[in-house]
């Protein structure tokens, strides 16, 4: 194993075992998260 590629980039790798149900629902979990912060900072700004 040649040094250059002892520090490859693991992404695609990770990417490709994360079934698209499971990126589909963090990204879902992401939005209402920080939908919820807003709300958050607007009730607290008023």
């Amino acid at each position: 194993m040649s040094p250059i590629h002892a520090h490859r980039d693991p992404t695609p790798a990770t990417v490709g075992a994360v079934s698209t149900r499971m990126l589909v629902s963090m990204t879902l979990v992401c939005g209402m998260v920080i939908l919820v912060a807003f709300a958050v900072q607007v009730l607290v700004a008023a």
